[in-house]
């Protein structure tokens, strides 16, 4: 038996866009992506989220993100950003398991993407995210 693996309305190939870090960009191109019909996922790191008009730095608070990622999916990027193949494992689960359980809670639902910090990886994050259900 030969299984075939096809996308929503029979599709075989599909085109994903992804952007990363929660940065003020993204107001602009949310509504950008709204205008023409467009599906995005946003990769955010919540332990950076903007608290103050000081700390924002580039980065949007917590209120302008549900605004702003409304009706995208919204998927874990750690919770600070680090490199996670050079850090304990242990750390590497706290700093995923943080990331989502913030995630959950800001946006509602079950978070189960995740985009590797710098695009870097390792076996042992790759563990630690199926540990973590994701």
């Amino acid at each position: 038996m030969r299984i075939v693996m096809k996308f929503p309305g029979g599709l075989s190939k599909a085109l994903t866009l992804s952007y990363d870090d929660g940065v003020f960009q993204d107001l602009r191109l949310t509504d950008i992506l709204r205008c023409y019909g467009l599906s995005a996922t946003f990769n955010i790191n919540s332990g950076r989220i903007a608290q103050t008009d000081a700390e924002k730095k580039g980065v949007m608070s917590k209120e302008q993100m549900m605004a702003a990622y409304k009706g995208f999916e919204v998927a874990a990027h750690s919770l600070t950003h680090p490199f996670l193949e050079q850090l304990p494992i242990s750390v590497v689960i706290d700093e995923i398991m943080q990331d989502r359980k913030n995630i959950e809670n800001i946006f509602g639902g079950i978070c189960t993407g995740f985009a590797y910090p710098y695009g870097r990886f390792s076996d042992g994050v790759v563990d630690a995210l199926k540990m973590c259900g994701i």
